[in-house]
């Protein structure tokens, strides 16, 4: 099993928003800061899953949060 704890901030004007990606905030590409907490189990060679929680904020300007949880899984083939 794996454990990840990440601690991200994203500065206003540091990414090209119309090319970033974020599986972390669902409202924006920059100009938010968020922790991230992620659970994976290996069940074979083929398949782990996992669950991910994030939880982000604003920086600059209107305040604005969120909170997402996702479960995930990979299975190679």
């Amino acid at each position: 099993s794996q454990w990840h704890i990440r601690y991200m901030r994203v500065e206003r004007f540091s990414v090209v928003t119309e090319f970033a990606q974020n599986a972390l905030s669902g409202f924006q590409t920059s100009n938010f800061k968020a922790w991230d907490f992620r659970f994976r189990y290996k069940i074979s060679d083929d398949l782990w899953v996992g669950t991910r929680l994030s939880r982000s904020e604003s920086l600059v300007g209107p305040q604005k949060s969120g909170t997402r949880f996702r479960i995930e899984a990979k299975y190679v083939f």
